[in-house]
């Protein structure tokens, strides 16, 4: 797949989860998980070198991409914070990206992970 400059990637986490038994084997030397979202149907896991959003396809979603976004290539970002959800807006150096946060997800603990990786 190729990425056009100006492509944005959403997805809405609903809740912190476990780690998907099927992505620990992707993660590199030295590098280690510290988070975990629930999406509809994906997941999102927060290591100490970057982002990996799992995105299933089909109906039985046994076809799987894997999105990794490592910290390096974050040239900025902004939240907003409301009650029934919030955002953090994820701009890098090839596209745009959407998080959308339920009410149940802390908007600040993934701003301060965003920050304590990529600064």
């Amino acid at each position: 797949m190729t990425l056009v400059m100006n492509a944005q990637l959403t997805w809405t986490f609903f809740s912190e989860s476990p780690v998907p038994n099927e992505l620990p084997d992707t993660l590199v030397d030295g590098e280690r998980i510290i988070a975990a979202y629930k999406t509809s149907r994906d997941s999102a896991i927060f290591t100490n070198r970057r982002i990996l959003f799992q995105d299933l396809h089909g109906t039985a979603g046994k076809k799987a991409e894997l999105y990794s976004l490592p910290y390096a290539s974050i040239q900025m970002w902004s939240s907003e914070s409301g009650e029934a959800q919030s955002e953090i807006d994820i701009l890098t150096k090839v596209c745009f990206v959407k998080l959308i946060l339920d009410k149940e997800v802390d908007v600040n603990r993934l701003e301060k992970l965003i920050a304590k990786y990529s600064l």
